[in-house]
């Protein structure tokens, strides 16, 4: 299950905190996963975000993988304080799993670093699936027309038996390649799927995607 979980998790946003009303940010996504054992698949995401100047923001992402015909959506809003967001929403996909998500974000530049931090808790409300939370990070550092950087994720499911999920790998973003607002990035993270008394689930997760924000 958890093989596609990294093609929906936040992106470092750089959201805007100009004098715009209203600031929007695009996030399309195509992904190849190849399991270490088995056929590789592919899944397709996006990710729309608009953000108030008055510090609200609403966000929604699509996920689907075409090859089981699964979807998934979350839709949330944000609320935030300088770099500090907090955020509550829904999610419900195509299997009938639904959550109530609370969490937030923490969205800053340390030096040249640009630091993304998204944690996340996904309260099951039906009544047969199991509460999560769900941890990314990513760090970015420029050099000349790229960025590079880390993207990391851990999740841990609070059952009786042990089921974790992690994934780790690098990022670059191109971005000046497009011109302003328009920036491609590629990713290729390992991921692993760790459940009590089972071989490990594991997978190379191959992205490419482009960010668009006006």
């Amino acid at each position: 299950m958890m093989l596609f979980t990294s093609v929906v998790f936040a992106e470092q946003k750089e959201l805007p905190q100009d004098e715009k009303k209203i600031s929007t940010l695009m996030l399309l996504k195509q992904n190849w996963i190849q399991p270490e054992h088995g056929d590789g698949f592919f899944c397709e995401g996006v990710t729309l975000y608009w953000h108030h100047k008055a510090n609200i923001g609403l966000g929604m992402d699509i996920d689907l993988i075409p090859k089981s015909d699964f979807q998934r959506y979350r839709a949330y809003l944000t609320y935030n304080s300088g770099p500090w967001y907090a955020l509550a929403g829904v999610s419900t996909d195509s299997v009938g799993k639904d959550y109530a998500q609370f969490g937030g974000w923490y969205v800053n530049k340390l030096g040249l670093w640009e630091i993304f931090l998204d944690q996340r808790l996904y309260a099951a409300t039906d009544g047969k699936s199991t509460t999560y939370s769900d941890l990314y990070v990513e760090a970015i550092y420029p050099i000349k027309d790229i960025k590079l950087g880390l993207n990391a994720s851990y999740d841990h499911w609070f059952s009786s038996e042990q089921h974790d999920w992690w994934m780790a790998g690098p990022v670059v973003y191109f971005t000046d390649l497009l011109g302003k607002g328009w920036t491609p990035y590629f990713r290729v993270v390992y991921e692993s799927d760790i459940k009590a008394g089972q071989k490990n689930s594991n997978a190379v997760d191959f992205r490419a995607a482009l960010k668009i924000a006006f």
